[in-house]
């Protein structure tokens, strides 16, 4: 992220009252502007910590989730929480698919549907056999 990016987020969520910024005055510098969480942004993150019905979707796992536990564990909050609605709306997205894959009469969207099924199993399976609630270095 450019620091103009970061400075047009820090404004956006300042206005969205999600931060507050205090104006910091140094003798040999330039004054700076310090945030702090606000109660209504301590909510929304919380609330987008534990989203209960996350995306299946493997690009959306791999940036939304990770990001997640990421700040959960930065956090030292608990993730199990995070890790059991991506199970969920990983199976749910597969339980989706083996329905259209038994109604499916074209060998292309029955390979198509095939391949998103093992992308799910695959995802299902790595969220099983990891350990999120681990000290990130």
């Amino acid at each position: 992220m450019s620091t103009s990016q970061l400075y047009a987020v820090l404004k956006r969520l300042n206005r969205e009252a999600l931060i507050t910024g205090t104006e910091i005055d140094s003798p040999n510098a330039p004054s700076r502007v310090e945030y702090a969480i606000t109660p209504h942004g301590e909510a929304k993150l919380l609330a987008w910590l534990y989203e209960p019905n996350p995306s299946s979707s493997i690009f959306r796992i791999r940036l939304l989730f990770l990001s997640r536990i990421f700040i959960a564990n930065l956090l030292e909050l608990p993730c199990e929480e995070i890790v059991s609605a991506q199970i969920m709306a990983c199976e749910a997205q597969k339980a989706i698919f083996l329905t259209r894959l038994t109604s499916c009469d074209s060998d292309f969207v029955r390979l198509t549907i095939n391949f998103v099924i093992n992308q799910l199993d695959a995802a299902t399976n790595w969220l099983n056999a990891s350990n999120f609630d681990v000290a990130i270095n």
